[in-house]
């Protein structure tokens, strides 16, 4: 028996010594629970060894502590192979959207990276409304600390001007979501509001993670430090301010705690630095291709008089075509093949590219100036104009004079390789605008922005919100509410078909906005409460179904600052965008 026994001893300091140091202490069990090992590895580290870890620099976010083997948090450099943030959100797709997020954590696990910064939640990122960027924000941090590593939703907003209903109802929803249904570990402020900071975040919403600095955002540390920012970019030593009796230990503390809990809850601590060498696979390229498609959207394409619709480009409407654009696009012409002839023009002069697209049957240009679209669509009345992410700005001229539009944000990053499959027709355009449009920059103020602006106001935008053309055609109906009368606390369910009544396949994004008949509050007209995403093959039907529960009758009450429903009618708007309602109906909520 003493023979087994020792025997066994040694099996088992092998198998120890083989996984790594034997464990001591609470915090290197990854069975304990993350707040135990976050308190057991606190009271361990000296009070130099805590403020020596928030001193992080460039790249590492945190410092190592070597004693305690505590590995720093290693920020991932930005990665360009996937479209910008603001296109995600246009292909209105929270499963693309994780699928995106998770590839981004194992590009990061692969270069030894902790951290990725973003993605970004605010208007120039994930869109004007609070429900769209919500949803795509859950899916994304979702999809990343799953593959243990670390999102930061940025920017999280100040009160500054902004007041409490509209802080709310407007700029907090997203990272709300994040926190509450995931359990988010990291946000960005650009703002150092204690109030935001402090009691919203961390007391009122719980939120047990940290929080950096957005760079630049920074002028007073100790101020800073104090309002609730855990993190800044580049770190500043608190010892001074700790010394001076300025900032407490116990504030030192919490910065500490909550980056360790980030660290035990996404495997950061265990694993080290210990890259998993992923490399960009197959699957990278797939998904990041397939995002760059689904977030072209067809903003504009005229039925021609004897000629059809411009896209897509069919041989039997004319095979030379055009290209005006920065520099020559191989993707598009080598999609063209021998079916259609394409020559190329450079954008810096208008005339030349007028005297092209004169001898051509179709014009495609990549550019923005409404001198050549101008130029160009004079000479050509199959004029189609690319947009990219900063040309929305000079949308307007494109719209009075070309005929087909499609807004590509940065998609030209792959060689137009999206594009040409839209422009040909081998791909079905099914992204929608995440922002609206304007004619002219709009005067919105408090809970009127975006579309919200444009419906209190009854002023037509340029394109609204949700807009976004497809080459075949979607029909809605049968609209069934279930049940019609709820009482507080109940779910309501929400039905229709939608049929694809064309010959192509195609996505549709069906979109159910909310309206209080009635309210002791001012409320927007409509306000989006919930979407779907629906591919249809031809003359295929599906039923779309929707789940409404009380929040999304409410409203943020700053009497009681508190979230509030109350009883009345509310209209059900479903469409395609925020102007193109198909269906209508009712429900009238009881106590």
């Amino acid at each position: 028996m003493r023979f087994f026994a020792i025997v066994l001893i040694l099996a088992f300091a092998s198998a120890a010594c083989s996984i790594g140091n034997p464990i001591s202490h609470a915090y290197q069990d990854p069975k304990k629970g993350v707040e135990q090992r976050a308190e057991d590895l606190l009271r361990r580290m000296t009070d130099d060894e805590k403020m020596e870890m928030l001193r992080g620099s460039g790249a590492m976010l945190t410092r190592p502590i070597s004693r305690l083997s505590v590995p720093a948090i290693q920020l991932a450099d930005p990665v360009t192979a996937y479209p910008p943030d603001v296109a995600m959100a246009a292909t209105w797709d929270t499963k693309l959207t994780g699928r995106v997020a998770r590839l981004l954590a194992l590009d990061a696990l692969a270069h030894g990276r902790d951290q990725v910064l973003g993605p970004d939640v605010t208007r120039t990122g994930y869109g004007e409304d609070p429900w769209l960027a919500a949803r795509l924000a859950v899916a994304y941090v979702s999809a990343m600390q799953n593959e243990g590593v670390i999102p930061t939703l940025t920017n999280f907003p100040g009160t500054n001007s902004t007041d409490e209903r509209v802080l709310n109802e407007i700029y907090l929803p997203p990272f709300r979501s994040a926190i509450e249904e995931i359990g988010l570990w990291s946000i960005q402020s650009g703002s150092t509001d204690p109030h935001v900071l402090t009691d919203i975040l961390k007391y009122n919403w719980g939120f047990k993670g940290f929080v950096i600095a957005q760079a630049g955002a920074v002028r007073d540390p100790l101020a800073a430090a104090q309002a609730g920012i855990d993190l800044e970019m580049p770190g500043v030593d608190l010892k001074p301010f700790v010394a001076q009796g300025r900032l407490g230990r116990d504030a030192v503390d919490d910065k500490v705690r909550r980056i360790l809990r980030a660290m035990f809850a996404t495997t950061v601590f265990d694993r080290g630095q210990q890259a998993k060498n992923q490399t960009i696979t197959p699957e990278h390229r797939f998904v990041a291709h397939e995002a760059a498609v689904e977030s072209i959207i067809l903003l504009k394409n005229d039925l021609l008089k004897n000629d059809g619709y411009v896209l897509p480009l069919q041989t039997e409407k004319g095979r030379n075509i055009a290209l005006i654009a920065p520099h020559p696009l191989e993707r598009i012409q080598a999609r063209a093949g021998s079916r259609f002839h394409v020559e190329y023009a450079p954008t810096g002069s208008p005339s030349a590219a007028a005297d092209l697209a004169r001898r051509s049957d179709v014009a495609v240009v990549f550019a923005d100036s409404p001198a050549l679209v101008e130029a160009v669509a004079k000479a050509n009345r199959r004029t189609v104009v690319v947009l990219g992410t900063a040309s929305l700005a000079n949308v307007a001229a494109s719209a009075r004079q070309a005929p087909a539009i499609l807004c590509a944000w940065d998609t030209e990053r792959e060689d137009g390789q999206a594009i040409a499959e839209i422009l040909f027709g081998d791909a079905n355009p099914s992204g929608k605008l995440p922002i609206t449009v304007a004619k002219e920059p709009p005067d919105s103020a408090g809970i009127y922005v975006g579309y919200r602006y444009f419906d209190q106001h009854t002023i037509e935008p340029l394109f609204p919100f949700g807009h976004g053309l497809s080459y075949t055609a979607f029909e809605y109906t049968d609209l069934k509410i279930s049940p019609q009368t709820p009482r507080y606390g109940q779910l309501v369910q929400v039905t229709l078909n939608v049929r694809n009544r064309g010959s192509r396949a195609g996505a549709e994004v069906v979109e159910l906005y909310v309206h209080q008949a009635k309210s002791s509050a001012d409320r927007p007209p409509k306000e989006l409460k919930a979407f779907s995403r629906v591919e249809l093959k031809p003359g295929e039907t599906q039923t779309v179904s929707f789940e409404l529960d009380r929040h999304a009758m409410s409203f943020y009450d700053p009497l009681v600052k508190d979230w509030g429903t109350e009883p009345g009618v509310f209209d059900l708007l479903v469409g395609s965008s925020s102007r193109d309602i198909r269906l209508k109906g009712s429900l009238e909520l009881f106590r």
